[in-house]
């Protein structure tokens, strides 16, 4: 749950058109940015599996950064999976 001060200070990330392997770069050093970060997958029109699998690394190893990660479609999510990510409803790592 988040308190009012995080999800005000949350920054949203659009990702539109095409999710490749080049966009899964651009993503991880545009999270350098921001501590708490949703990134809304909602207008990915396809994803690539090395972008997948990048995704997946952005998810488990920063420790320090809070990611929420939106509008994935059930193959995705599965395929996340698959690489050991599962989310939970509000989009964040089960973490186990």
């Amino acid at each position: 749950m988040q308190t009012a001060n995080e999800m005000a200070a949350e920054t949203l990330v659009r990702i539109e058109g095409r999710f490749d392997a080049l966009a899964a770069a651009k993503l991880q050093i545009a999270l350098t940015r921001a501590r708490y970060v949703a990134v809304d997958f909602g207008s990915a029109t396809t994803f690539s599996d090395a972008s997948i699998a990048f995704l997946a690394d952005i998810i488990r190893y920063d420790p320090r950064r809070r990611l929420r990660v939106l509008g994935l479609r059930a193959d995705q999510e599965g395929r996340l999976k698959l690489l050991g990510i599962a989310l939970d409803e509000a989009g964040e790592m089960v973490r186990r």
